[in-house]
């Protein structure tokens, strides 16, 4: 009977389904069916399956008007199955994406500095002065920390998909993707403490706009080759945010209505925002507020 509904792309009816040796009906196997009927559930691709209905002895038969009825449900739970197929290859796309982005991030950021990293230390051992060698070792050490704050937020990439919800983290490295191609080049993000364990949905919102506001200026204004973006949670006293980069620095008059609304963003939570050009060039952002308690 299904097969035939299969074969057809119609809806298939019998009214005594005892007298009809043709068909073998699973249904029977659970009760005691008169009646019964299939429809194909059928899509852009074709049929794809069947739904199968009976009516027991006693009951009248189905109609053509329940036939009619039945298939109109069945195209629309074709329609719901490919939606939800093509919701599913969605994320599976989105996933393949991510993966070849930390693959990415993994390449530029973490095995570049783990490969400088072994350069140096080999280095050393042509180096006889005590000092330089410390100071030297001391600079290692420093860039292996960074790297794995580096290989962190990568992993963390790995575990927690885009679409998780608003967290602290997925939210900043949303719009450091978005950030993307405007920049001509992938952003660096940092993590420090437990961002997404103390960090309120409005705060997210708050540090989303912070951070969107400082890339879009960089791509804007800067003429950058590297972004650095640190968000940093200390206890659960402040919350902090770094965005560094390495181009022009700041115009003889910069426009002041992105930096006033960073300012007044930072004012409204109690926190501060400061904007500078360090010795050696570029720009540096410092947005910092108060963790409620």
């Amino acid at each position: 009977m299904v097969e035939l509904a299969l074969e057809t792309g119609r809806g298939v009816r019998i009214g005594a389904i005892a007298d009809n040796q043709r068909f073998n009906l699973h249904l029977r196997q659970v009760a005691n069916i008169k009646a019964a009927m299939a429809v194909p559930l059928t899509g852009t691709t074709g049929a794809n399956g069947a739904i199968v209905m009976g009516r027991l002895p006693g009951r009248p038969g189905f109609g053509s008007a329940d036939l009619e009825m039945a298939e109109a449900f069945a195209n629309q739970a074709a329609i719901s199955q490919e939606l939800a197929a093509a919701r599913l290859n969605q994320q599976r796309l989105a996933v393949l994406e991510d993966r070849e982005r930390i693959a990415r991030d993994l390449h530029d950021h973490v095995i570049q500095r783990l490969f400088a990293a072994g350069l140096s230390l080999e280095s050393l051992v042509t180096v006889k002065d005590e000092e330089r060698s410390r100071h030297k070792l001391s600079r290692v050490v420093d860039d292996l920390d960074e790297t794995i704050r580096q290989l962190r937020t990568s992993i963390f990439g790995l575990r927690v998909p885009a679409s998780d919800g608003p967290g602290l983290r997925s939210a900043v490295l949303t719009v450091a993707d978005q950030a993307r191609p405007a920049l001509g080049f992938s952003p660096s993000v940092r993590f420090i403490g437990p961002v997404d364990t103390v960090v309120t949905d409005r705060l997210t919102a708050e540090v989303e706009a912070v951070v969107r506001e400082a890339a879009t200026n960089a791509a804007k204004h800067a003429h950058a080759t590297e972004l650095v973006i640190e968000v940093h949670v200390e206890g659960t006293d402040s919350l902090t945010i770094d965005i560094a980069d390495d181009g022009v620095g700041l115009p003889p008059a910069p426009r002041r209505s992105g930096l006033a609304n960073l300012h007044q963003r930072a004012s409204d939570l109690g926190g501060t925002f400061s904007l500078e050009t360090p010795a050696n060039g570029g720009t540096r952002l410092r947005w910092t507020i108060p963790l409620p308690k």
